[in-house]
Formats: structure tokens, C-alpha cells, sequence
């Protein structure tokens, strides 16, 4: 899978995304702010970006899913990669 155009944060929000919901039901963008503690504008500002680039859908209330594509993304992201993003833990 080719991950051609995404940063090192973009990276970071896509294994958080899954991290936080790995049945893909959707997550909040304050689930996303708290587990990275970050604004809730950052989030905001990613979550258009990786919209854009169709690694997410987003619904009006807010509620933000992984698309095919940005699954597949989360999911070639290596172990190393993974160890140095902070996670709460469950």
C-alpha cells in the first residue's frame, strides 16, 4: 500500500483512528483530541486533510470513519511506527 502524500502526523491520526476503533463504528473527534492531547481545532484541521485526501468520511454530527483506503493505510503502518505514538491506555 502506498502511503505517497501522508505526513508523519497524518500517519500518527490514522493508527490512532484505528487504534481507537478497531470494529470501525466510528469515533469523535474528542476521543481523537484526548488520546493525542491535542486541541480539538488540530484535530479538526487533520481531520479535513485526511478527508481530502479520502483516507476518512466524516458525518455531519461529527462521528469520523476509516474508508477502505485509509484502512488499508492504519493498517501498513509498521510496529516501529506504532511504538512512537503515545497511547492512553484503554
Amino acid at each position: 500500500m502506498s502511503r505517497q502524500g501522508l505526513t508523519a502526523a497524518m500517519v500518527r491520526y490514522l493508527a490512532v483512528l484505528r487504534h481507537i476503533d478497531p470494529r470501525a463504528r466510528g469515533v469523535r473527534s474528542i476521543e481523537v483530541a484526548n488520546v493525542l492531547k491535542v486541541s480539538r481545532s488540530s484535530v479538526h484541521t487533520m481531520m479535513e486533510r485526511l478527508m481530502e485526501q479520502g483516507y476518512i468520511v466524516k458525518e455531519h454530527y461529527g462521528i469520523v470513519y476509516l474508508t477502505e483506503k485509509g484502512m488499508k493505510a492504519a493498517e501498513s503502518i509498521t510496529p516501529w511506527e506504532a511504538a512512537s505514538i503515545p497511547l492512553e491506555s484503554d
